[in-house]
């Protein structure tokens, strides 16, 4: 069976990003990792959705980058394991990319991959993983760069 995408956008950010571009690049990650029968959302949102839901499930008070809900349930009508949700603050993402002086585009695909990779079990809060997370994300932001899924503009 296939893998299968979903990407959500807040009404505000629908001309931000082209839905295909994330869906080329969580499939690019599903080959990579040798994932199949999986399903996985993408949601890029607002800076208010990220402080409510931050504060909501991790009682943090404050918008954040990125937030991941992990899953892992059999889907009963497609089959397919829901790895989980990754949901991105846009307005984040494009003051980090102003920060690090690299594009916005290349901020969406860095903390897509990183989510991506916390969904497949990943913690760099542990020592021992910290190291390997890291290099498996500069390795796959690599490997889309030079795919020309993203660029570094």
């Amino acid at each position: 069976m296939s893998n299968f995408v979903s990407v959500v956008f807040n009404p505000d950010f629908e001309n931000e990003i082209d839905a295909n571009s994330i869906r080329d690049l969580i499939n690019t990650l599903f080959l990579e990792e040798k994932i199949c029968n999986t399903e996985i959302s993408v949601a890029l949102e607002s800076n208010d959705t990220l402080r409510t839901l931050n504060m909501r499930f991790l009682g943090e008070d404050y918008p954040t980058d990125v937030l991941l809900f992990p899953n892992g349930a059999i889907l009963p009508d497609s089959g397919r394991k829901y790895m989980g949700d990754i949901i991105i603050s846009v307005e984040m993402a494009h003051t980090q990319a102003t920060k690090k002086n690299h594009g916005f585009l290349f901020e969406i695909y860095f903390l897509i991959i990183h989510g991506f990779l916390h969904l497949m079990g990943f913690d760099h809060c542990v020592a021992q993983e910290s190291v390997e997370m890291f290099s498996k994300q500069d390795l796959l932001l690599k490997k889309v760069l030079k795919n020309g899924s993203g660029n570094k503009e």
